[in-house]
C-alpha cells in the first residue's frame, strides 16, 4: 500500500512538472488545451482567437497588436514597404474644393485702363530680399487691336503676348500656374501694353504680390 501511494505521489509530481515544461516550451498547445476565453458580456464568453486567423474577427479577440476598427469588426493594421499604413478614408464630398495658393505678404493686385491709342504700364515695385510674383493677367481692348503685352523683370522682358482681337467678351487670360511667375529677388516688375491703334483703349488686370 505504501508502495502504491509512493508511486502515485511520484506520478503527480511528474505530471505537474511536465505541465510546467509544456507551458514554457509549448504555450500555443497549452492555450488550446486550456481553452482560454475572453468575456463578451457578464454571461457570455468567447474562445480566445489569434488575429493571425485573418480579418473580420468580430469576437473572441484580445488585442496585443494594433488593429483598425471599422465600426463592426477589427482588421489587422497593415503597412506598405515604405512604412505607411494602408487605410480607406471616407470623404464628405465627392468633389473636394479646388486648392488656391495664398498670395504673398504684400498684395499688388491692380487694374488700369489706357487712353485712346496710348500705351500703359502697371508697376510692381520690388524690395530687398523679396520677390514679386505674378499669378494671373487679364487684358482686353475696346476693339480689334494691334499691340503687345509684355512682362519685364527689371530691364529684361520675360514674357510677351500679342493682343489682337481680345475684347471684354473674350479677354486674353494668362494663368501663370499655382507657383506663378516670380521676378528676380529685389527687382521691380512691369506689365506693359503698347498703343493698340487709333481710338482703341486697352484694359489690364494683374493679380500679383510680393513676399
Amino acid at each position: 500500500m505504501k508502495t502504491l501511494s509512493k508511486w502515485a505521489g511520484r506520478l503527480c509530481i511528474a505530471l505537474v512538472f511536465g505541465l510546467g515544461i509544456a507551458m514554457i516550451a509549448y504555450p500555443a498547445a497549452v492555450t488550446q488545451i486550456a481553452g482560454l476565453a475572453v468575456a463578451q458580456s457578464a454571461t457570455q464568453w468567447n474562445q480566445l482567437k489569434d488575429m493571425a486567423q485573418g480579418d473580420a474577427q468580430s469576437n473572441g479577440v484580445a488585442l496585443f497588436n494594433p488593429c483598425l476598427w471599422n465600426g463592426t469588426t477589427c482588421d489587422r493594421q497593415r503597412g506598405t514597404i515604405t512604412g505607411g499604413a494602408t487605410v480607406s478614408l471616407g470623404s464628405t464630398s465627392a468633389a473636394p474644393p479646388a486648392f488656391t495658393p495664398a498670395q504673398g505678404t504684400t498684395l499688388q493686385n491692380s487694374f488700369q485702363a489706357s487712353g485712346a491709342n496710348a500705351a500703359q504700364t502697371i508697376t510692381l515695385t520690388g524690395a530687398a530680399l523679396t520677390r514679386v510674383t505674378i499669378n494671373y493677367i487679364e487684358a482686353y481692348a475696346s476693339a480689334a487691336a494691334v499691340c503687345t503685352l509684355t512682362i519685364v523683370d527689371n530691364a529684361t522682358t520675360v514674357y510677351s503676348h500679342a493682343l489682337t482681337t481680345q475684347t471684354s467678351v473674350l479677354p486674353l487670360q494668362i494663368n501663370l500656374g499655382a507657383a506663378g511667375l516670380s521676378i528676380s529677388t529685389g527687382s521691380t516688375a512691369t506689365v506693359n501694353i503698347g498703343a493698340c491703334g487709333a481710338a482703341v483703349t486697352s484694359n489690364l488686370n494683374v493679380v500679383a504680390s510680393r513676399s
